[in-house]
């Protein structure tokens, strides 16, 4: 249930932040939307979890998953500037894939020979969907590609992590690095036109559904196992594939459609196995 909530939170942020990349560079979005985002947190952990805010006290485990964290979703928000939305999140789908990989190589979850197939076949449609950046941005491919495989390392170490660190803990130093990184950015660029209006309530929705896709994400992390969770990501794939075409009508490619297919097949085979 976390993660379906995650990826409801997370279709209407991608939503959000593409209509909003149209007039702000990405540094800015990334600083506006966080903005918005650790300000609520901060309202509740500061009367419920004072310590989760002690970043100084967090140990490096939580530090290097937070630093990943922030990568992927830098690395994310530039894909969705540069690649429908459809494509891009459907790039991401790889994620549960890579996790997989990583989990059986460090023995973290069982091996077997058709796991391995289905792992393939979602190597295999993924190839497929990097078809399209021959017609696109091979750029954008890449930078999806990347944002994917920092995820699932992250996901990967907050099984493997053994504390107890809370998912305040990880959401509020994701958002903290994503400000100074965006923030810095900015100030070097002097860039930053302060929103107003329907960009600046745009802002705030995209900053609560963000700090709800990572906060509902971890939950559902440490609680269930890699493979059943992280197949769940790939319900955005038909969320904003529909929301191409009804909104930009954007429709994809038999290329695309089956590679899509072959990834969102790959990843329900590995969460339905032990």
């Amino acid at each position: 249930l976390a993660m379906v909530l995650s990826t409801i939170a997370l279709s209407a942020h991608n939503v959000l932040i593409k209509s909003l990349l149209d007039s702000y560079t990405t540094a800015e979005v990334l600083l506006y939307r966080n903005l918005f985002a650790v300000l609520v947190l901060f309202s509740i952990l500061v009367s419920f979890d004072r310590q989760s805010m002690m970043i100084w006290k967090h140990s490096p485990t939580v530090h290097l998953r937070s630093a990943l964290s922030m990568l992927s979703w830098v690395l994310g928000i530039f894909a969705i500037k540069l690649l429908p939305l459809s494509l891009a999140v459907t790039i991401y789908a790889t994620c549960p894939l890579l996790a997989a990989v990583m989990a059986m190589l460090l023995k973290d979850e069982a091996f077997s020979t058709l796991r391995l197939l289905a792992i393939l076949v979602g190597v295999a449609g993924f190839a497929l969907i990097a078809l399209e950046g021959l017609n696109g941005s091979l750029l954008g491919i890449g930078v999806a590609f990347g944002s994917s495989f920092a995820q699932a390392v992250g996901i990967v170490l907050v099984r493997r992590s053994g504390e107890n660190s809370s998912t305040n803990m990880f959401t509020f130093n994701t958002l903290t690095m994503l400000i100074v990184f965006s923030g810095a950015y900015v100030v070097a660029t002097d860039s930053a036109p302060v929103p107003t209006g329907n960009p600046l309530l745009l802002f705030g929705i995209a900053g609560l559904s963000y700090m709800a896709t990572v906060w509902l994400g971890t939950v559902s992390y440490r609680i269930a196992p890699i493979t059943y969770v992280s197949s769940l990501q790939n319900l955005p794939v038909v969320w904003l594939a529909i929301f191409d075409i009804v909104a930009f009508k954007i429709y994809p490619t038999s290329t695309m459609f089956v590679g899509s297919g072959l990834l969102v097949f790959s990843s329900a085979y590995l969460a339905s196995t032990k």
